[in-house]
């Protein structure tokens, strides 16, 4: 079994695959709205210090995790 190939990207980086991250979310959760996820992605995508990982297997993207440091007056 070859390894998995990780990546870490950030907010541009990110924005370039954001078509594969949303395939992937889409099929991991059907019920969800898609037109939300992908504006809360914009949002996210926008802000200081967006990160994600991306884990890719044959080629092809099969698992994500992105992120972005809090504010101060962050409501969690």
């Amino acid at each position: 079994m070859d390894p998995m190939d990780i990546e870490r990207l950030d907010g541009d980086a990110a924005r370039d695959q954001l078509g594969e991250i949303e395939a992937v979310y889409a099929e991991s959760f059907p019920r969800s709205d898609l037109g939300d996820y992908r504006a809360r992605m914009r949002v996210l995508l926008a802000s200081p210090g967006f990160e994600a990982v991306t884990a890719q297997d044959e080629g092809g993207l099969v698992g994500f995790v992105y992120g972005a440091p809090l504010t101060a007056r962050a409501s969690w």
